[in-house]
């Protein structure tokens, strides 16, 4: 009975992801945001793709840069939606979706 148990808790336990030879997703979004300083991209314009590509790589499940798929992108554009958004006068929240997944689709071809 007992062992019955723990194959059945070990069986549903969460795996951890295997990490495969790439770059990590986090390191990638750092030299991502290293070159745009490098290049110059003004820091209001890099805090803006920072609001869809911090979340992104939070909320992904793979574990390098080459293994994200357009599931990923899907899965991340749901996420978004369930999220608050901030109420202001004059805002478009399906424009701050649109924007937010153009940010991380520039950083994911980069």
């Amino acid at each position: 009975m007992r062992s019955g148990l723990v194959d059945q808790a070990e069986y549903t336990a969460v795996q951890p992801i295997r990490v495969t030879k790439g770059t990590p997703l986090a390191q990638a979004s750092e030299k991502y945001f290293a070159d745009l300083e490098a290049r110059g991209v003004d820091a209001k314009s890099i805090r803006s793709y920072r609001t869809g590509v911090d979340p992104f790589v939070q909320t992904c499940k793979k574990a390098c840069i080459e293994d994200v798929i357009k599931q990923d992108m899907i899965d991340f554009m749901g996420w978004l939606r369930e999220q608050p958004l901030r109420k202001r006068r004059n805002s478009n929240p399906e424009r701050t979706y649109s924007n937010k997944v153009g940010y991380v689709a520039i950083f994911l071809r980069a």
